[in-house]
């Protein structure tokens, strides 16, 4: 007779099915540990099998999941127990609260960080026979010049966002290039120069302009 459903059977084992078999319970310590030694022809210890098992949480256990931390959330600052190791906010709200914080932010870094100096002011600094070659790039609905010339900033956006670089430093003109549209594009958010070079260039950047 099975002792889980109780039928009667003449199948080999204890078990009428595999189902039943499966149905056992919770595994102790000393069972995986005969299980893997059988399977493996190798000697285990305790601690290797207790590791293999996870904490003591019922939907973890078996698995090789590290032990969850108690955190403070990234947005409210309140305790809570962490349900994934990357997890860094207490809920659902506070993410979506701190996604919109930095989406907004960046919006307006991204505005403060635009070129708006007149080129031409500038004709030993930048390359202008590109432009009479190229002409200004233009989106499709907007004159149609796709091959046409960008500024580029040098050091990117990007970066200035992620290293918190004032906007007035990356807007600079000493950070402009004129590039190929094209190329520009292709550039994304890499950088040509380090900030440190930057800084350098906007040091020294009258004497380039004269």
């Amino acid at each position: 007779m099975c002792p889980k459903c109780n039928v009667e059977h003449d199948k080999s084992g204890i078990f009428c099915s595999r189902s039943c078999a499966n149905k056992r319970g919770p595994r102790t310590v000393e069972f995986k540990k005969t299980v893997s030694e059988k399977l493996t022809g190798r000697k285990v210890s305790n601690d290797t099998i207790q590791k293999i098992s996870g904490d003591n949480h019922h939907k973890r256990k078996g698995k090789n999941l590290s032990k969850r931390e108690i955190i403070h959330c990234l947005l409210c600052h309140k305790q809570f127990l962490q349900k994934k190791d990357t997890s860094k906010y207490c809920s659902v709200e506070c993410y979506i609260e701190s996604y919109r914080a930095v989406r907004t932010e960046w919006k307006q870094y991204n505005i403060a960080c635009k070129f708006i100096f007149n080129v031409y002011n500038y004709p030993k600094y930048l390359d202008l026979q590109l432009i009479n070659e190229h002409g200004w790039y233009s989106a499709s609905n907007r004159g149609n010049n796709l091959n046409g010339i960008s500024r580029d900033h040098m050091f990117s956006v990007k970066q200035g966002f992620r290293q918190k670089v004032c906007p007035k430093i990356i807007s600079h003109p000493a950070n402009c290039q004129l590039l190929l549209h094209s190329l520009n594009s292709s550039k994304k958010t890499k950088c040509s120069i380090t900030i440190e070079e930057l800084k350098e260039r906007i040091k020294n950047f009258v004497s380039l302009v004269e």
